[in-house]
């Protein structure tokens, strides 16, 4: 904006001048030397007033915060135009009083210029410094330095800035800060589908000089085991400080990471299904019931859409929805163990959701593969119509324990 103002300002000082007479010129020499001065103390506090800003986010977030401020380049370029504006403005005013190299009618209209855009690049420095101190915007620009490094195809740094969010989404829980965890993990998540979709282009390589240096043979698989290690770390924590809302974004986030995983390769979704099921195990066994309900929801509609949206003509099936099955079976079987009164028809009905799912759709009828799910699906089927059938019959336990007078008489 101010730039824009002073342009105008520019010409309309060009073809309408109000200074005339070298007096005049030399009452502008000094307002410009004084406006330099005033212009130079101010970048010199705000530089020393960032620090304050940038430290509190080192704190509050990752070291991660200073080392990206001092390669941002935008910040670099308002500091070299600062620079040069005050230099500019010095060596106007030395031509005015000496040199008189420039013409007097170009020279105000010029140095209005220049002051316009200085007066931004001091507005853009401020507006920067002051992002440091928002999370979600610090959350979006590690999100947005992670996906260049996906599209610059370095895998370290890439691995980097996933480190960065990662810490960010714990030490947001250490501060029971859970909206600014549950962003850092969305974040997450989205990197991860940029960077799954970008691995399937034929433009990007399967190692890059990164992943060479580090001894990586799978740069796909490396990184997704990366980002759950630190996923479980979160879930870990989450745990321990009881957020129940925090570990359902983390199974979120994986079943989510599943669907784009098996876009990629099929044969990777049973990576993600892993951590699932052993996510909600751990939820379950801390008295969280509902976790179990969710992720069992998520479950299911995983594997529609992957039967939905990814090509399964000429796909080894066995090994991700043998996972899902097992996923399932799990935590049905801890959902009673931890409430022995659980419906058993509502603990049955998602695999019979999967067996209709498998028999009915055109793409799964079809496959080879299709037999062996079903037969897994109805031998789970069949055990807990068993369990139904003793419990129903089972006499109530209250019948095999007698009364305390009854056994004294």
């Amino acid at each position: 904006m101010g730039t824009l103002i002073s342009l105008f300002l520019a010409i309309f000082l060009y073809f309408h001048p109000l200074l005339e007479g070298n007096d005049s010129f030399v009452y502008l020499a000094f307002l410009i030397a004084i406006f330099a001065g005033i212009f130079f103390l101010a970048f010199q506090m705000l530089l020393a007033y960032a620090w304050g800003p940038l430290g509190k986010a080192e704190d509050n977030f990752t070291w991660r915060v200073v080392d990206m401020h001092q390669k941002d380049r935008g910040d670099l370029l308002a500091n070299i135009w600062s620079v040069f504006f005050v230099i500019a403005s010095l060596g106007c005013f030395i031509d005015i009083l000496w040199t008189h190299q420039i013409p007097l009618k170009w020279l105000a209209p010029l140095w209005i210029v220049l002051l316009g855009v200085a007066i931004d690049a001091f507005l853009y420095k401020i507006k920067k410094i002051y992002q440091y101190l928002s999370p979600f915007a610090v959350i979006q620009m590690f999100s947005q330095q992670a996906q260049k490094s996906v599209q610059t195809e370095k895998e370290l740094d890439l691995c980097h800035w996933l480190e960065a969010l990662s810490e960010i989404a714990f030490k947001a829980l250490d501060k029971q800060s859970t909206s600014v965890c549950h962003d850092a993990i969305a974040e997450i998540q989205k990197t991860m589908r940029f960077f799954l979709e970008s691995s399937k282009r034929i433009g990007l390589s399967d190692l890059d000089s990164q992943s060479t240096s580090m001894g990586i043979k799978d740069k796909v698989s490396y990184t997704l085991f990366y980002v759950f290690q630190r996923l479980e770390m979160i879930n870990e924590k989450a745990l321990q400080s009881k957020f129940e809302m925090t570990i359902e974004q983390l199974i979120s986030t994986l079943g989510k990471i599943t669907l784009d995983s098996a876009k990629y390769d099929l044969s990777l979704a049973s990576y993600p299904l892993y951590y699932l099921g052993k996510f909600t195990l751990k939820a379950q066994a801390n008295g969280m019931q509902e976790i179990g309900a969710k992720a069992t929801c998520i479950l299911i509609e995983v594997t529609k859409a992957i039967v939905a949206q990814v090509d399964l003509t000429y796909q080894e099936l066995q090994e991700p929805f043998l996972s899902v099955i097992n996923s399932l079976e799990k935590i049905a079987k801890e959902t009673f163990k931890q409430d022995k009164s659980s419906n058993i028809t509502l603990l049955v009905q998602p695999f019979k959701d999967l067996r209709e799912l498998f028999l009915k759709n055109e793409k799964m009828a079809k496959h080879q593969d299709t037999p062996v799910l079903v037969q897994s699906l109805d031998r789970i089927i069949g055990e807990f119509n068993t369990l139904e059938v003793v419990l129903k019959t089972m006499p109530p336990i209250s019948a095999f324990t007698q009364p305390d007078n009854l056994s004294q008489t």
